[in-house]
């Protein structure tokens, strides 16, 4: 049995797999989702906060509580 995290994994899988994955939905309804995620992009983000935490840190540090 698959460990499935993300739709990625989901994608990734056969046709196959992922209908007995979704074995309880109607036919209908594993079609509009299929077609829902062929029409998703595919997104790839990444966040530096290389230096926003010390000066998040030395800001709050800096203001005072009086």
């Amino acid at each position: 049995q698959r460990v499935i995290r993300n739709l990625k994994q989901f994608c990734a899988l056969t046709d196959e797999d992922r209908r007995g994955l979704l074995r309880h939905l109607e036919d209908h309804e594993y079609r509009n989702i299929i077609n829902t995620l062929r029409d998703m992009p595919a997104v790839t983000m990444t966040c530096d906060m290389k230096g926003k935490i010390i000066q998040l840190i030395s800001s709050l540090n800096s203001k005072s509580c009086s």
